[in-house]
């Protein structure tokens, strides 16, 4: 056998290490999330793959980190990755919403990226997003029950963004006239 002793890191963490799979049909939410979960300050790493996600990726912690080199692709008009989080950086090559065939732009469904809650600085980089309802989606809500929410000194870069929406900022209560205090 085998003995380790002491303290142990890692700079990158796989999340096939905790069953993502980057076959296109599995959904890898549940994967990539607990791989986030676990990850402390490692980096979260997606190969040259497409990652479908079924509910969203959740970057809620701070200081997560999360570098996919392939597409994070979603068919059912969810939302595929939300920030809630300070001191994040992410790096994506690609998302995809897959529910586009056959449909125009006003027809498109979900959000790509949503920044909610006390959102900041947090480095944001995207290749492209392609066919959602909303690319980058910003709907601050309150928290500990204050209204205090909102998305400050963030970094984003990117080069496509082919949505209906393409930035899309709701500083009303979900799209009332009234604002969400």
């Amino acid at each position: 056998g085998c003995r380790l002793d002491g303290t142990f890191t890692n700079a990158e963490m796989s999340a096939h290490w905790f069953g993502a799979k980057g076959d296109g049909t599995s959904d890898d939410a549940p994967a990539i999330n607990n791989a986030l979960a676990n990850a402390g300050t490692a980096t979260v790493t997606l190969d040259n793959r497409r990652y479908l996600v079924k509910q969203p990726i959740n970057i809620n912690r701070k200081g997560q980190r999360l570098r996919c080199a392939g597409t994070i692709a979603t068919k059912s008009g969810c939302t595929a990755l939300q920030i809630m989080a300070h001191n994040a950086k992410i790096d994506i090559n690609r998302m995809e919403n897959l529910a586009k065939k056959g449909k125009k732009p006003q027809e498109f469904t979900g959000t790509a990226i949503l920044f909610t809650g006390n959102t900041y600085h947090v480095d944001l980089d995207v290749g492209s997003i392609e066919f959602f309802e909303r690319g980058l989606s910003f709907v601050p809500e309150g928290i500990d029950g204050y209204g205090y929410a909102g998305s400050q000194y963030c970094k984003i870069n990117f080069q496509i963004i082919n949505s209906k929406y393409c930035i899309y900022i709701d500083v009303f209560k979900h799209g009332t006239d009234t604002f969400n205090t």
